[in-house]
């Protein structure tokens, strides 16, 4: 087995040499000459032994460990000269002193000393992602005291086959964000996390399709309870027993269609002491329920609300057990579904008469607290409104309106059809559109010049609003809706809402939006508010109109 140093036939004849005790200057001298290379060769030197040259310009490729902090970081630069007690150092990359790591022969790194192993941290510095590590076999494997690996985007792995046992025995390893990891070569992932401490792993950006051996992949992570294996492509792999053997507080698989078991020659125990997971029989626990079928132990991962992951298996269509919308979070969806149960709720300030709102879902408005409006059309100083009948169709962005006294918007919905796509609406003339959105949009001052939100009673821009110094942000939660003028800027455009020709409860929907502005009759008569008629509108040194119907 490779390790990371290179002994040379001359070290070893050395060493015989002093066994037998052959006392000579000669033998001494060359015993002097091979000490950091005998010293590395115990797993780990000191720099004050390497000796380092002050003047050498080669970068190399190495771990230093420091005794102190116990933080492993891994780097590629030059070396300083300066020495440091304090440091444990080993080298990677070096023609002189680690001939094989230097032409890519090492197949394992298995030769980390006790004293590194009890690192509590590891950090992979942006400088080490210009040496292509070998391999990734036993990486951090029995680092029991590792808390925490930062900078693994910046691990290269163009040339790795092996991941095999990159981590596993980290119990003390309970978070791991391995997003950026890349896995393209990789062939063999066994015993990868074995027995790792981790709560949750999302390997959705995994490239698997050169794997064949997954076995004791996940065994005895016993405190993992979901794991993200949507990019998942096994049509290689040969072997999966105990692949998830002993992950007891496991409850949720996410995977798709591309996670195959055919080639699987080898699934002996692959699910054994899996409890947890939906339709789970301790009688099967080979490959059988392999799938996203309703009886069987994986599912599709189909919407993300917040952190909250929904799964969904395969039952005419994909079906989940429910989605329950929070206000405050973003909402993903990656697939079209049906939800067995479907929920929403929102509580306005008292006294909101206008708000927006757009669901996954659709929703009945017999009976409801609201009007509910289409975007129909643009007149000469707005938008125009039509009154929805019977249903806002999911996906669509719609105008609301409450009725007296009303502040709370609720929705449960049995087997609802989840649609994923939002259907913004346009004008006749495409001067305006109506957006809805899932996840909260931060409107820019300088790019969304164009946009206007309802908020309380009023339209507002959010550039305009976002000119005062003391506002630093301007948003729209989850489940609303925005207009936007088909024009790069509004400049002093002012927005008047109509329904049937009626000016709405909206009655003065000026651009400005900060209440600060001074307002005129035509006769040059200040008044405390905008009047119907044309009113003259002063802030900052700016001066426009306003037509108030």
């Amino acid at each position: 087995m490779l390790h990371f140093t290179h002994q040379s036939k001359e070290l070893q004849t050395g060493t015989v040499l002093k066994a037998t005790r052959v006392k000579t200057i000669a033998l001494l001298f060359m015993l002097l000459l091979l000490l950091p290379t005998l010293l590395l060769a115990k797993g780990g030197v000191n720099k004050s032994s390497l000796s380092y040259k002050a003047a050498s310009t080669e970068p190399i490729a190495r771990a230093e460990y420091n005794k102190t902090t116990k933080v492993l970081t891994f780097l590629y630069n030059i070396p300083s000269a300066t020495e440091d007690e304090n440091l444990t150092v080993v080298k990677f990359y070096n023609k002189l002193d680690n001939p094989k790591w230097f032409n890519g022969e090492c197949s394992t790194f298995d030769n980390w000393t006790e004293e590194i192993k009890s690192a509590t941290s590891v950090i992979i510095e942006e400088s080490f992602k210009n040496y292509a590590v070998p391999t990734c076999e036993k990486m951090f494997y029995e680092f029991d005291n590792l808390k925490s690996i930062t900078g693994l985007e910046y691990l290269n792995t163009t040339n790795v086959k092996s991941m095999r046992q990159m981590f596993c025995n980290c119990k003390a390893l309970t978070s791991l964000d391995i997003t950026h990891l890349k896995t393209n070569t990789v062939t063999d992932m066994a015993y990868m996390f074995n027995t790792c401490g981790v709560s949750s792993l999302d390997l959705s950006n995994f490239n698997t399709e050169n794997v064949t051996d997954m076995a004791y992949m996940f065994k005895f992570c016993n405190q993992l309870t979901w794991i993200d294996l949507s990019s998942f492509n096994t049509a290689k792999v040969e072997k999966m027993y105990g692949m998830f053997q002993g992950t007891a507080q496991l409850e949720h698989i996410y995977a798709k269609e591309l996670f195959t078991t055919e080639q699987v020659t080898n699934a002996n125990n692959m699910f054994w002491g899996c409890l947890k997971l939906p339709n789970f029989d301790s009688n099967v626990v080979d490959k059988t329920h392999a799938n996203r079928f309703k009886d069987g132990y994986f599912e599709e991962l189909v919407a993300k609300s917040g952190e909250e992951r929904i799964g969904a298996v395969i039952d005419n269509g994909l079906t989940a057990n429910h989605l329950n919308l929070n206000d405050d979070k973003d909402l993903y969806l990656f697939n079209n579904f049906v939800a067995k149960k479907a929920a929403y709720s929102r509580t306005m300030k008292e006294g909101t008469k206008w708000a927006t709102l757009c669901l996954p879902f659709a929703v009945s408005l017999d009976g409801q607290n609201f009007r509910a409006f289409h975007l129909l059309s643009t007149t000469e100083d707005g938008v125009e409104l039509k009154e929805m009948e019977k249903v806002i169709q999911a996906g669509t962005p719609a105008v609301i309106m409450m009725k007296e006294a009303e502040t709370k918007l609720q929705f449960s919905i049995d087997n609802s059809s989840i649609i994923s796509n939002i259907s913004p609406e346009t004008t006749e003339d495409y001067n305006y559109k109506f957006v809805g959105i899932y996840q909260q949009k931060e409107f820019n001052k300088d790019t969304d010049g164009n946009c206007f939100i309802v908020k309380g009673n009023m339209l507002m821009n959010p550039a305009k609003l976002l000119e005062n110094e003391k506002t630093t942000k301007v948003a729209c939660k989850p489940f609303r809706a925005y207009f936007v003028y088909n024009s790069e800027t509004v400049g002093a455009k002012t927005l008047n809402i109509s329904i049937s020709d009626k000016t709405t409860a909206i009655d003065h929907l000026d651009a400005i939006g900060d209440g600060k502005a001074e307002y005129y009759d035509l006769q040059g008569r200040r008044l405390n508010e905008p009047q119907k008629g044309i009113n003259i509108v002063k802030r900052g040194g700016k001066t426009m109109k306003i037509v108030i119907k």
